[in-house]
């Protein structure tokens, strides 16, 4: 009976958490705008690739891998900005990796209204990462704005298998190393010039919860052996318990435009103070951050870190000049 009720606690968390990136929609799109409008103007390792149409009824990777391969079928979707855009999915491989996640890139419309791709023209390039428990195609209606504004966006759906044993002492849990170093070779793919619509010298990292936090160490890895890739980095919600820790990894990106958005509404992941979710199951109650050090470590804390504050307040003082801080409620 107490093994069930710990099930039905945690299956709740789970929700709770779907809940609060629900609520970050708004602002995540405001941020990627502003990323948009003011942010952006290594050797190739990379491997095979599959690209493959997605339509609005098939969008599980699984069953996409058994579709034919045709890099010119095209999916327009209007999205905000000028472009339709080609959403697809995608596997590649580099550094002897496999990925599989999604791809979107601006194309053309004429006036008789076909759809081809540009292929002279060079455009910008987004590494997305996911938060925990959130799969890529989560936060489409993002990257098909983003696109839409001539943007090419990567999206991985690595690590992002979660259930409720994510969240019991002992479960297994998403290894947030191995997921920084997927996106640091993401953005090694794109700079590789795999992409073929991909400008390789502009490529910036964003990213939601553990995403954000995951973009922002996995920036300062990258500075560190490939000075001046990213451009510029934007950080939603950053969790400060990936590892290694986004509050300790910050000052190494020196100059880099990074924006860090956060609410004092958050309840989960709040800009700063501790976590004030909790697990409700009928009468019973539980504060969320009572079983933070069983779940996450005794290192973490009850307040990630000091949160998205301890981000800030841990960049160089030479990157103050280009680090914003947004709030909302």
């Amino acid at each position: 009976a107490i093994n069930r009720l710990a099930q039905r606690a945690t299956r709740r968390a789970v929700a709770m958490v779907e809940r609060e990136c629900k609520r970050a929609r708004v602002g995540f799109a405001l941020a990627l705008a502003m990323l948009a409008a003011a942010m952006l103007a290594g050797g190739a390792r990379a491997g095979s690739t599959r690209r493959f149409l997605i339509s609005q009824a098939e969008r599980d990777p699984a069953r996409m891998a058994e579709r034919v391969e045709s890099a010119e079928m095209i999916t327009p979707f209007r999205g905000a900005g000028p472009y339709d855009i080609s959403r697809e999915f995608y596997e590649w491989e580099y550094d002897n990796h496999t990925s599989r996640g999604y791809l979107f890139t601006p194309v053309a419309r004429n006036d008789k209204g076909v759809v081809t791709r540009i292929k002279d023209k060079k455009f910008p390039a987004l590494v997305f990462g996911h938060g925990l428990c959130a799969k890529a195609d989560f936060y489409e209606h993002m990257t098909t704005v983003l696109s839409s504004w001539g943007y090419v966006v990567l999206v991985t759906n690595e690590f992002s298998e979660c259930d409720y044993t994510n969240f019991l002492p002992g479960g297994e849990q998403v290894n947030t190393t191995e997921y920084v170093g997927e996106l640091t070779r993401n953005a090694k793919y794109l700079a590789s010039g795999a992409v073929e619509e991909a400008n390789t010298s502009a490529i910036a990292m964003v990213g939601h919860s553990m995403g954000g936090g995951g973009s922002i160490s996995a920036a300062a890895m990258l500075e560190e052996s490939d000075p001046g890739l990213i451009k510029a980095v934007i950080a939603v919600a950053p969790w400060n318990g990936v590892q290694p820790m986004p509050s300790a990894q910050i000052p190494k990106l020196g100059k880099t435009p990074t924006l860090l958005i956060c609410s004092a509404g958050d309840s989960l992941v709040p800009c700063s103070g501790p976590v004030t979710t909790e697990i409700v199951v009928g009468s019973f109650r539980m504060p969320f951050a009572s079983v933070i050090p069983q779940i996450h470590g005794q290192h973490h804390g009850v307040d990630w870190n000091g949160g998205v504050l301890a981000i800030y307040e841990n960049a160089s003082e030479v990157q103050l000049f280009s680090l914003f801080f947004f709030f909302w409620d």
